[in-house]
């Protein structure tokens, strides 16, 4: 701005077919700006100062408004009748704004109202996107959606959508988490078990995979009446890596799970470990009275048992 103050700038805002006339009077030339509120291409339309009309010399500006991303949520039960009917939910996410979207979400059981939310988050480069949630538990569950983000507001913004659904538990199992602690490595020819844990109404029926030197072997075991079972794979006799796949478990009334990234693995060594004494040629000589070490050489998988007894002695050590 050049003249005498103050200053009254008009100026036009052209949004499509809407032309809107408006003014803005400023007092000091120096921090003179309009503030743009609408979207639209502005012009300069007149100015006038304390003393007389000017002209206004500037092209057009475009302002783009850019909305803050929206969602809408949906969900439909996911039904099993043979499980007594409820077993899960999908729910519908619409997005509208600049992907890629992040939908950040709470996740809770009300039958257990004091345990924690799990928090998780979605993210999709998808303007519409499913959830297909089908929980272990029984119970009425809740998902609260809290905040949505996208490529223009990075920080996001606070929405509210709840989904509350009603959960009747399908049947499951799972490796027992003590067979962590052995059998992870046997000898060729020894038998392998696997200790599993159902939950559902039995008695279960398990479908499992064995998979050795690329070949996958279906197995089926019908008729598990506790809870706690041993799958035994008898006799292993080749040696190499077999994995165990948990494909399927069926509970008393016929409802059916398919089971996903269940499976344990053992190794099967072709030979068992081996040790020898390490002693010089003229052996060892120790004085009356004295102890010494005698060195041994020991090769297999640690940490290796050893046991030995002294010639003519029966006992073990």
């Amino acid at each position: 701005l050049s003249g005498n103050g103050p200053w009254t700038v008009e100026y036009e805002v052209v949004n499509g077919d809407e032309v809107i006339r408006e003014s803005q009077t400023f007092n000091d030339a120096k921090d003179a700006a309009i503030e743009a509120r609408r979207p639209g291409s502005y012009h300069l339309a007149g100015l006038t100062d304390s003393h007389c009309s000017g002209v206004a010399d500037c092209s057009n500006v475009t302002l783009v408004l850019t909305p803050h991303p929206a969602i809408n949520v949906t969900s439909t039960p996911i039904m099993a009748h043979e499980c007594g009917g409820e077993i899960g939910v999908q729910i519908e996410l619409e997005l509208a704004g600049r992907p890629p979207f992040a939908v950040h979400y709470r996740e809770r059981n009300l039958r257990f109202p004091n345990s924690r939310a799990i928090t998780r988050v979605v993210r999709t480069q998808q303007k519409r996107h499913t959830l297909k949630i089908i929980p272990e538990l029984a119970g009425t569950y809740e998902f609260e959606f809290f905040r949505l983000e996208d490529d223009n507001y990075p920080s996001g913004q606070a929405i509210s959508n709840v989904v509350r659904q009603a959960i009747h538990a399908q049947p499951s199992v799972r490796v027992d988490p003590k067979y962590r602690q052995y059998q992870s490595a046997i000898c060729m020819g020894q038998s392998f078990s696997l200790p599993l844990v159902f939950k559902g109404n039995g008695p279960w029926h398990l479908m499992y995979n064995v998979v050795h030197d690329d070949r996958r072997h279906t197995h089926t075991v019908a008729d598990i009446v506790d809870e706690h079972f041993t799958l035994d794979l008898g006799s292993l006799d080749s040696p190499g890596e077999y994995t165990v796949e948990l494909v399927q478990v069926k509970d008393g009334n016929k409802c059916a799970r398919d089971l996903m990234d269940i499976a344990a693995t053992v190794k099967v060594r072709e030979g068992g470990p081996r040790a020898a004494f390490q002693c010089p040629d003229g052996g060892i000589r120790v004085l009356d009275g004295e102890q010494t070490r005698i060195p041994v050489q020991a090769s297999g998988e640690y940490p290796i048992d050893l046991k030995y007894r002294k010639i003519g002695d029966t006992t073990e050590r």
